[in-house]
């Protein structure tokens, strides 16, 4: 409950006899009164999920030296770290087409593989259920009509390959889209 307006020499008979005989003003805008709310699961349109790595996010590690990645889930995004050469180099070319399917097999791939070896570790499932990206990965097997749930607990398929499958083979086509750009590269840019 929110005052709408500012109250001067506010009282009330119905208040604690601590309060006996006490006015007060209230400013306008004050909170009077509030009510714990249940926690809501708030279904998002899936659709703005729909681009996998609309799911990531890359963000630039402060550090002097090479480092080993880092990947974050605790978030309502994958956050991936880099290295801060690493992403200055990805930061200057990340835009380009060309090489989005190379960033996706450097850089998301390897993610999501961690990603699946989380999941199916005990509780794995139920710790990250909530999360946007764990919707957005759900959905995105629902749309091929699989049940992501028994995909990651049928155990016939490694990680690596359901990585494979849900970016639909991206180290074949980083290899396509570096085979393309060499061969239609003049030779003087070699």
């Amino acid at each position: 409950i929110i005052s709408k307006d500012t109250i001067t020499d506010f009282c009330s008979n119905d208040w604690d006899e601590d309060f006996d005989d006490m006015k007060f003003t209230v400013s306008k805008a004050s909170i009077l009164a509030y009510q714990n709310l249940p926690t809501l699961d708030i279904a998002k349109d899936f659709e703005e999920f729909s681009n996998t790595s609309s799911i990531f996010l890359v963000y630039k590690r402060l550090t002097e030296e090479d480092k080993p990645i880092e990947i974050g889930l605790d978030s309502h995004k994958i956050k991936v770290g880099l290295g801060s050469s690493e992403y200055d180099v990805f930061a200057k070319f990340s835009s380009k087409s060309e090489l989005q399917p190379v960033f996706h097999s450097m850089i998301v791939f390897p993610a999501l593989v961690y990603i699946f070896e989380e999941l199916r570790q005990d509780g794995g499932v139920d710790t990250y259920r909530g999360r946007e990206w764990f919707l957005s990965l759900e959905n995105s097997y629902r749309k091929r009509g699989v049940d992501f749930i028994n995909e990651l607990n049928n155990g016939e398929k490694t990680s690596l390959e359901l990585a494979q499958e849900a970016m639909e083979l991206p180290i074949s086509k980083a290899f396509s889209q570096i085979a393309y750009i060499y061969e239609n590269m003049d030779e003087e840019d070699f």
